[in-house]
């Protein structure tokens, strides 16, 4: 996955998602997601370097 589609799903999903909860839960959630994106990316390369 490539980071403009995370950052176009984000988008997307504070769009729909913030008129129903919090702005701390959302961008939590995006935050989580993209430390878990960025491990995987990582780890998928062979690991930092």
């Amino acid at each position: 996955m490539h980071w403009r589609f995370f950052l176009g799903a984000s988008f997307l999903t504070a769009a729909l998602v913030s008129p129903h909860s919090g702005l701390k839960p959302l961008v939590g959630g995006v935050a989580l997601g993209g430390l878990i994106l960025l491990a995987v990316h990582q780890i998928s390369k062979g690991g930092p370097r």
